[in-house]
């Protein structure tokens, strides 16, 4: 997904204003640019809403209010977000936008698949539950302290584990450095950079209007 939009996201631009201009042009009313825009929109927030469902599910038990606080805020967050920039009040640098969520991303990710192999590991598919790469469980604040709400924040979107294995260690860093390094030659143009239409296709579209003339 990182990838795709790193290469694609240059194109869809393009693309949505143009659909926004069709639709323009044949609906005088605008009804059809709000159905873009919810189709658009709502295409891309079932994944978020799924993902909210399912991590409120499965942290429901433990702690009610801070879960539904934290899904609360961020759609708050992300409503006056998104009414800051419709009014103009925030301009956001989408190359910016897109480049520092997908580091984000890919850190998240690399936690996951570490998360992944201590499961394997609990289960017994993989060997070397108990060798462990190092136990930092000491340093931890008390439940009481600000800085633990900072740990917990941080092993729920980064899978941060104070007594890692050594075979999730491996796979936190066999992740996480050949995706970051393919995902930055993205970002400067080394690599899936989207394909330029060929100079026959292109000669063909500046020509088609002389021949309608």
């Amino acid at each position: 997904m990182i990838f795709w939009m790193g290469k694609n996201s240059r194109q869809m631009k393009g693309e949505l204003e143009g659909s926004m201009a069709r639709t323009l042009g044949e609906h005088e009313s605008g009804w059809g640019v709000v159905w873009i825009a919810v189709l658009a929109v709502g295409r891309e927030g079932m994944e978020t809403a799924l993902f909210i469902w399912a991590t409120v599910r499965s942290s429901i038990e433990n702690n009610v209010a801070a879960t539904t606080t934290g899904v609360v805020l961020g759609l708050i967050i992300a409503i006056i977000l998104g009414w800051a920039v419709y009014k103009g009040a925030a301009r956001i640098n989408m190359r910016m936008f897109f480049a520092v969520t997908g580091i984000f991303l890919i850190f998240v990710a690399a936690g996951i698949c570490s998360y992944g192999i201590g499961d394997l590991q609990e289960a017994g598919v993989i060997p070397g539950v108990m060798n462990h790469a190092w136990n930092i469980s000491h340093l931890l604040p008390e439940n009481t302290s600000p800085l633990y709400w900072i740990y917990v924040v941080g092993q729920a979107m980064f899978q941060i584990n104070v007594q890692p294995t050594v075979a999730q260690v491996i796979a936190w860093w066999v992740y996480l450095v050949p995706v970051l390094v393919l995902f930055i030659l993205q970002i400067r143009g080394k690599v899936f950079a989207p394909s330029a239409p060929s100079t026959s296709s292109a000669s063909a579209r500046s020509a088609a209007p002389a021949t309608d003339k």
